[in-house]
């Protein structure tokens, strides 16, 4: 039947299996050095930075940019980003700063979950700070926070940068 939609639709059984190489892929940016950069180009359409990066008491901040996270280049430009300040970065620790979001596909979610487990692997956690309405929505329907603070299977939550660090520090 997957061959049949497969014929008549092509783009369904492509998208059905682009997650598990794009988070493998994500995973050998972070920690092979060696690997050669994916066959597949995606050029983006602007030159600005996605993100802001810095360090509050010696934890790398991250503050993603744009208010709506839908395209897939844009997010592609986002991971690429977010991986180079995390490879920079000596701190384990990582805090994404979402204030500026106001929307996010499930394409946008890619880089989190990829982020999460390099910062797992490194000994470290990773803070979402202030999600807002729908981003909230978004990540809770993709079972990426929870409630319960003691879940190391998800990413941790702070209503705001103060909260965050006070989390990572405990």
């Amino acid at each position: 039947m997957l061959k049949r939609l497969g014929r008549r639709f092509p783009r369904i059984t492509a998208r059905r299996f682009d997650c598990p190489l794009q988070v493998q892929e994500l995973r050998s940016l972070l920690y092979n050095d060696n690997v050669s950069k994916p066959t597949v180009t995606r050029t983006m359409s602007t030159n600005t930075s996605n993100i802001a990066s810095r360090y509050e008491e010696g934890i790398l901040v991250i503050e993603i940019l744009p208010t709506r996270l839908t395209d897939e280049q844009q997010v592609f430009a986002l991971r690429d980003e977010m991986v180079s300040a995390i490879r920079q970065s000596a701190s384990d620790d990582i805090i994404i700063d979402m204030k500026n979001v106001e929307y996010l596909t499930s394409i946008a979610l890619l880089p989190f979950v990829g982020i999460r487990s390099a910062a797992e692997q490194r000994g470290g956690r990773v803070v979402l700070c202030q999600p807002t309405g729908i981003v909230v929505d978004v990540l809770s329907v993709s079972q990426l926070i929870v409630e319960s603070r003691e879940c190391a299977q998800h990413l941790l939550m702070a209503d705001s940068l103060e909260s965050a660090l006070a989390l990572l520090k405990s």
